[in-house]
């Protein structure tokens, strides 16, 4: 996939335009972009934006806020959806953040039958003119390059919905979905239109799928496991909130064994269990 960038100025305002074609019809790109998840599949790892509050509906006066690097302090980036066309456009602008002003408008258009296109077109404004004027540079570098990311990360993910996915949605419950693993799977999950049933700790928002269990104490809500095609296993105490103290190893290990003999024994004495069970705890590589 090649993406075309241009770069246009009119007066104090800038213009940044991405174009790029999908491999899937327009109504499933637009899907793809409407449905819950699709934000956290679009932050590139190389920045650390944190979502503190994201919208639950791609509809008109839906907002979202971001928390920003700029240099050593962070910034809030307070966003507003100003106009939700399904299977067509949406627009968001900036209420407050790093810019003068900011509107991106993220386009699906049909490219035959099988495939489309998608535009991300950028109008925005560089703060503190003229002195913002000196940065302008490195946010068009910054700009050619996430918009080619979050293209291919679109294509990708399309793709393998297409191709690798079920015929029909699946119901997925998933322990951990917080974490730096599970956030991204729920995330991957859902803009493909499955169905994600999380399990937590604390008190459940049901609207966001949410279900309670107690590992220590032995307790879950048995209903979360109606229907259910597979579950994923990601729960565990952080690895890398505090230091290694013997206690923590402890809590470390305990969190992982208790919580996943739990649920395999939850799950073997169901009428009819999920058919998959995948669990993975701390993957990753250690030392040179």
């Amino acid at each position: 996939m090649t993406d075309t960038i241009d770069h246009t100025r009119e007066g104090v305002d800038r213009r940044f335009l991405c174009r790029g074609r999908m491999p899937v019809p327009v109504g499933e790109l637009a899907d793809w972009h409407f449905r819950p998840g699709a934000l956290d599949r679009l932050i590139p790892p190389w920045q650390d934006v944190r979502v503190q509050r994201a919208t639950t509906e791609m509809v008109a006066g839906a907002e979202t806020v971001l928390s920003v690097p700029l240099g050593p302090v962070r910034k809030l980036w307070h966003a507003r959806i100003e106009e939700a066309v399904p299977g067509v456009r949406f627009v968001d602008t900036q209420i407050s953040g790093p810019f003068g002003a900011w509107r991106h408008e993220h386009r699906f258009l049909a490219d035959g039958a099988d495939a489309s296109m998608l535009e991300d077109d950028i109008t925005y404004r560089m703060p503190f003119r003229p002195f913002g004027d000196v940065a302008a540079g490195w946010v068009e570098s910054d700009l050619e390059r996430l918009f080619p990311w979050r293209h291919f990360r679109t294509s990708s993910d399309l793709r393998r919905h297409a191709e690798d996915g079920p015929d029909r949605p699946w119901r997925v419950v998933v322990t951990g979905a917080s974490g730096l693993i599970g956030r991204q799977l729920t995330a991957f999950l859902t803009t493909g239109g499955h169905e994600v049933r999380r399990l937590v700790r604390r008190e459940p928002d049901r609207a966001a799928g949410e279900y309670r269990w107690n590992p220590e104490a032995g307790s879950i809500e048995p209903a979360v496991f109606e229907d259910v095609d597979a579950v994923v296993h990601l729960a565990g105490a952080g690895i890398a909130d505090e230091r290694w103290t013997d206690d923590r190893m402890r809590v470390i290990r305990e969190s992982r064994v208790k919580g996943t003999a739990f649920l395999a024994e939850t799950l073997a004495g169901l009428d009819s269990p999920p058919k998959v069970l995948v669990s993975a705890s701390a993957v990753g590589i250690y030392g040179d």
